[in-house]
């Protein structure tokens, strides 16, 4: 279930905080639709908690992933997609 409080939108690219968005609890990362369909190979690894840092935050499939995330105010990356 989804909180009511949850804002997807300063989540994604804003203020990608740990509170109620636990990796592996409240949400699974994945590499290709395939295995989002499936619910395999999850991603191991989020950083969270950077003001104005939005998803996915240096998150990576095997392991922490530098300069991997997205910002309306910090900077955005560009090929991004999000499927929820």
């Amino acid at each position: 279930m989804i909180p009511n409080e949850l804002q997807f939108l300063d989540l994604f690219v804003d203020n990608w905080f740990d509170t109620n968005n636990v990796r592996g609890v409240d949400f699974n990362l994945f590499s290709t639709y395939e295995d989002a369909e499936d619910d395999a190979n999850p991603w191991i690894y989020c950083n969270y908690n950077d003001h104005n840092i939005g998803i996915p935050c240096d998150c990576g499939p095997t392991g922490g992933k530098g300069h991997q995330w997205n910002s309306i105010n910090r900077g955005e990356q560009k090929n991004g997609a999000y499927y929820v």
